[in-house]
């Protein structure tokens, strides 16, 4: 009796923690909280409880999908830009793009992240400015110049590397290609001000702030945005499936195959001068990797195999 109540509590425990990690998307955070409270049962007891297996199993595959950086490959930027080939849920798409070029961890960018800690971005964390001949001016927040942006701005006011709440400001231009930063912001300020009814010349005060501190990213959780690269993973027949901290990855990926410095990396992805970390996230590219077996050859060429 007393190993059922027990099998049942850890199976209750373990649903809670499924459920958590779907609602908050916090998945670091919910392991460490899991592991804390809850034990794992010992290998004698989970075979003789094929249900607790079960229960265990499922939780374990929903932080795979939605698992932090350590689990989750790279995401390419031919894989993205192969996206557009196809019809795309166009708000998730945007989402997408936006994480990659400015390698944002999905609690930045997805509408359910933490506002405490990282805080998704707001419709007035994202600016945009075209180019006129004094220089560059910002379009107004009523989407009416949106059409002419060439340069995109985000305001990141806090991260998990910022606990002072300092802010971080990231520009880019527009890529030149059919995934890009610029169109993806523009996407996404209209979609919000779509969802939200919002007309410029009938809007009131009280209706333009809440457009202003509605989240980016509108209606996209992490959770959708996993679909979503689920999909993707299956459509393009990915070996590795994608989880929303490949496009974090990809990103940087991307950056450090470019020939980018370690500073301009550094300050890419938001980590302090002397940091190290972002090794984590780079993966080799076919680019990348060109010219290692030539360098490899030419030693061993010389090499007399004499010490």
């Amino acid at each position: 009796m007393q190993q059922r109540l027990c099998v049942a509590l850890f199976a209750a425990k373990l649903a809670l923690v499924s459920v958590l990690q779907c609602v908050k998307q916090r998945v670091s955070e919910v392991n460490r909280r899991f592991l804390a409270v809850c034990d794992p049962p010992a290998p004698g007891l989970m075979a003789s409880n094929p249900p607790l297996c079960s229960v265990y199993a499922a939780a374990s595959q929903v932080g795979a999908r939605l698992g932090g950086h350590g689990q989750a490959p790279a995401m390419p930027f031919g894989v993205l830009e192969h996206t557009f080939d196809s019809p795309q849920p166009a708000t998730v798409h945007a989402v997408a793009t936006l994480a990659w070029f400015f390698a944002l961890r999905p609690q930045e960018v997805c509408a359910d992240g933490d506002s405490a800690k990282a805080g998704p971005l707001k419709y007035e964390d994202v600016e945009l400015f075209c180019r006129v001949r004094a220089g560059w001016m910002m379009c107004d927040d009523d989407g009416s110049a949106d059409g002419l942006a060439t340069v995109v701005l985000i305001n990141v006011k806090a991260s998990k590397t910022d606990k002072a709440r300092v802010g971080t400001r990231r520009c880019l231009h527009q890529s030149g290609k059919r995934a890009c930063p610029v169109a993806a912001a523009v996407a996404l300020r209209r979609e919000v001000r779509r969802a939200a009814g919002y007309r410029p010349d009938t809007a009131s005060s009280a209706h333009t702030v809440r457009i202003l501190t509605s989240p980016i990213a509108g209606c996209v959780t992490t959770l959708a945005l996993a679909d979503w690269l689920t999909r993707v993973t299956k459509t393009q027949r990915l070996s590795r499936s994608l989880t929303p901290y490949s496009l974090r990855r990809g990103g940087i990926t991307a950056l450090a195959a470019s020939g980018a410095t370690e500073a301009t990396i550094r300050q890419h992805g938001r980590w302090s001068a002397r940091s190290t970390v972002y090794t984590q996230y780079v993966e080799q590219t076919v680019e990348g990797s060109s010219n290692i077996a030539v360098a490899m050859g030419a030693v061993s060429a010389t090499w007399t195999g004499q010490v």
